[in-house]
């Protein structure tokens, strides 16, 4: 007899939990089966939906002259005998930071026994939009050398390199373009360069107290092709560090120039020719449409990869290891990235692009005050506890679909701002050698001294010119907060006029 037939009753309820479990996994399983259909239609629908909708706007974008390149942003190759950057001094940066390090530290103005940094003079830098000189005696007692010549001489091998590397007709940092997956970001040797025009503008100042006008002209040149490293490659960074150097360095040095009457006719046209050869206006459209299409080509490289794959990314770069965040961008379908990829086109469209009106050479603010407006906001709800249940919210946000910094705005037209007004002040100062004094309009200028007198940046109206008591003139414009007060101006963000003046003539 078997255990059956001897236990009849045990043996007809014990099956009974396991028939009727057996009855429901058959519609739980069918359930499942179904919801995931569906998921998967949705999702191929939605694919395909958002897909065509970016194809569309593509097609429309590239009508009204913009361009995209969602596979892999390329440049064309530059030999290094052309390219400033890939100088025998430069070059080791991008593929030895040790060597970074080491040209940063060498650059150092001067460092203590302790191999700590002095501190620069408190207020040895010089301020032109105030009418400020650089304090040289301060920096002469920092180098405990009376002689700024002599002070500097440890630079005179990397000056003469810079020197003549600035001449060479490209300039391209080395970004990675061709790598799979995102775009590699580059080392960059903007520290360097930094330093290096701050020795440059010590170095050309002293030119100028000593007589000096040829080499200190010639420094001034190398300083303003210093600032435009970035001009043949896309970057991030272009019109910002060029607009750095500009405010920092350069136009200090040409404003000093000029107000100690320092060069003859012929120099003053080679200065105001190699100003006018920069034009932040056009690096930040470039600087602009570059930076989404990285994005673009970041976001085209994560649908290609699988679930593993951008959870090992994700995890490896950008350290998101909780589950809330790690793991939804891993497993977010494809129809989200391409939906950021129209965000981002979108925000671009409307709340980017009219801030900088590129053509007729003018910032915008009412459109910078809503583009503001739009990346707080946006930035609200990216930081809200919510975003963990809105996956494209938090791509949004991953990608930067709204980021805005109006600070660097700022500075960028100032910088154009300071650039423009010192290309006048050049043709001012040709006039008056010619005609024995200043013009009574800037219109007097053109042609003969300028082609076209720049406008106000920021109100697109003339620059506001008058020639004052001392002998010279006053040469401003409106500044960030539109104001005209008698060429005496407040910034939002500085305390620093917009103006090129000069102190009573001795």
């Amino acid at each position: 007899m078997n255990l059956a037939d001897k236990y009849p009753t045990f043996f007809r309820w014990g099956r009974f939990p396991f028939r009727i479990l057996r009855l429901c996994l058959r519609p739980i399983f069918f359930i499942l089966v179904s919801l995931m259909t569906l998921g998967a239609l949705f999702i191929a629908v939605e694919n395909y939906i958002t897909g065509k909708a970016w194809e569309k706007y593509q097609v429309e974008a590239r009508a009204r002259g913009k361009v995209f390149n969602i596979t892999q942003p390329a440049l064309p190759p530059l030999a290094d005998d052309q390219n400033f950057m890939m100088s025998p001094l430069l070059k080791p940066i991008y593929t030895d930071g040790k060597y970074k390090e080491a040209f940063e530290s060498r650059l150092s103005l001067e460092v203590q026994k302790n191999d700590v940094p002095k501190p620069f003079p408190a207020t040895g830098f010089g301020a032109w939009a105030k009418g400020e000189r650089v304090d040289l005696s301060q920096w002469a007692a920092y180098f405990q050398q009376p002689d700024m010549f002599v002070a500097l001489k440890k630079y005179d091998a990397d000056v003469a390199e810079i020197s003549s590397a600035s001449r060479k007709p490209y300039s391209r940092f080395s970004v990675q373009y061709d790598r799979p997956g995102p775009v590699a970001r580059r080392v960059t040797p903007e520290t360097a360069l930094a330093l290096l025009s701050r020795i440059y503008e010590l170095r050309t100042l002293a030119e100028l107290n000593a007589g000096q006008n040829q080499p200190a002209l010639d420094d001034a040149i190398t300083i303003l092709r210093m600032a435009q490293a970035d001009k043949d490659e896309p970057s991030y960074n272009g019109p910002w560090f060029t607009g750095d150097v500009l405010r920092k360095s350069t136009l200090q040095v040409v404003w000093e120039g000029l107000a100690a009457n320092r060069w003859n006719a012929a120099q003053l046209a080679v200065l105001q020719q190699e100003m006018q050869k920069i034009d932040l206006f056009a690096q930040y459209q470039q600087v602009r449409q570059t930076g989404q299409n990285i994005d673009f080509v970041f976001i085209e490289w994560l649908k290609q990869q699988s679930i593993a794959n951008r959870y090992k990314f994700f995890k490896k770069q950008w350290h998101l290891n909780t589950f809330s965040l790690g793991d939804i961008l891993a497993v977010v379908p494809d129809y989200i990235w391409t939906q950021a990829e129209l965000d981002v086109s979108r925000h671009d469209d409307e709340d980017i692009a009219p801030c900088v009106e590129a053509s007729l050479r003018r910032i915008n603010l009412p459109a910078i005050q809503a583009a503001r407006r739009a990346s707080e906001e946006a930035g609200q709800r990216a930081t809200s506890a919510s975003v963990i249940l809105h996956p494209q919210r938090l791509v949004d946000s991953i990608v930067g679909v709204a980021s805005f910094n109006s600070e660097e705005l700022y500075k960028f037209a100032q910088a154009q701002s300071g650039l423009d007004e010192a290309v006048v002040a050049c043709a001012l100062e040709r006039f008056k050698i010619v005609q024995g004094d200043y013009p009574a309009t800037l219109d007097e200028l053109v042609p003969q001294f300028i082609a076209k007198v720049p406008n106000d940046v920021v109100s697109g109206k003339p620059l506001h010119y008058q020639r004052t008591a001392n002998g010279r003139y006053m040469l401003a414009a409106v500044g960030w907060n539109e104001k005209d007060n008698d060429g005496k101006w407040t910034a939002t963000f500085s305390d620093e006029s917009w103006a090129w003046q000069y102190a009573a003539t001795k």
